[in-house]
This record gives C-alpha cells, structure tokens and sequence, in this order.
C-alpha cells in the first residue's frame, strides 16, 4: 500500500486525538504500517490540536510535510483554514460546520461566509459536514468526532470499515460510550456519503 497521509485538527476538547487512536488502533488492528503522532500546544481547552496519520509504506518520519496530506480532516472551521498548507493539490478537506473563536482578546476572527468563501477562492475540493448536529441526533454532541470518522469512511480516505472503527470504538472507549458512538459512526457515514452524491 502506498503511503497515505491525513492531517486531523481541531482545538482542544473536540475529541481530535481520540480520533487519532480510534482510527490508528483500526489500521494497526488490520495489519497496516501507522504512526499516528499527536502535536498541541501548552493550551488544552481551546487551544489548536492537530493530529498527523501515516499509514502504508514504512513510516519513518512521524511528520506530514505541508503539501503533502491527501486529507485534512477539521473538526472546526478556522483549524481548517489554518492547516491548508498542508494539503495536497488534489487532497479533500473534510470540515466540520463549526466555528469557535480563539480564545485570545481582541482578535478578529474570519466569519463562516468569509471561510468558506476562501474555500473555494483557493479550488479547495471540500465537504461541509454538521457533524454536532448528527452527533446530537445519535445522542451525544461529544461524539462529533466520531461522526466525523464515518464521514471519512464515506470518501474513501481509509482503508477500513464501518466494523474495523466499530471494533476500535469497543477496545478504546468506555462501555457506556459504545452504543452513541456507534451510532454518529453510521449517521455521519450516510450523511457523507449523500453529500458525496450531490457534488
């Protein structure tokens, strides 16, 4: 398999690095070369994460180069824009319809129109995904995150199935957590994969 590279970002409190181990246990679990490396600053809550996902080949540097990512995957708007160095020419960013505003005083923040907008001035191949909206609907906005890996599943990003991430979800997550986030898995899976289908 040839090296695959997916960039995950979002801040502090969004799931972003369980995301990480839910899909790196998957690809380890079936047999694939993975490093997952996770990178955040000193700010926990609310403050940039970012996880980097190497699979294939032997991975020897733990480090997406920028312009290198076939995906990004954000789970918050400004993270989206913020990481788009990184994707490649004919990479896919899969964003999350949120926006949260740094935490800092008297920053101006981009607004979602003026975001989305940079999108497509850029010929950004993107999907928009409301993925707290499907993760409330499964029963936990918590699992946003979730629905966001059903969501890549839903474009091919990975090599996995709905039951290799359902697998991972049951070695890694709590048993109360295992129902809901099974759930957004399969909601945010479909909601993608209709969204796939209109564009």
């Amino acid at each position: 398999m040839e090296m695959r590279n997916i960039l995950l970002c979002g801040v502090g409190g969004q799931g972003i690095i369980t995301m990480g181990r839910l899909i790196g246990n998957a690809l380890v679990d079936k047999g694939i070369k993975t490093r997952v490396t996770e990178v955040h600053g000193l700010a926990q809550r609310g403050g940039s994460v970012n996880v980097h996902v190497r699979f294939g080949e032997e991975v020897y540097s733990p480090l997406i180069c920028e312009g290198a990512a076939q995906a990004i995957v954000a789970l918050e708007l400004i993270e989206g824009v913020r990481y788009l160095s990184y994707l490649s020419k004919d990479g896919v960013l899969l964003v999350n319809n949120v926006l949260i505003p740094p935490p800092l005083p008297n920053v101006k923040i981009p607004t979602r129109k003026e975001i989305l907008k940079e999108f497509k001035r850029l010929k950004v191949r993107f999907y928009l995904v409301d993925a707290v909206e499907i993760a409330l609907k499964a029963g936990s906005a918590a699992s946003a995150n979730v629905a966001m890996i059903g969501g890549m599943l839903a474009l091919d990003l990975l090599p996995l199935t709905l039951q290799d991430i359902e697998k991972s979800i049951r070695e890694i997550l709590p048993p109360k957590f295992h129902e809901v986030n099974s759930r957004a898995l399969k909601m945010g899976y479909d909601k993608v994969r209709k969204l796939k289908e209109t564009l």
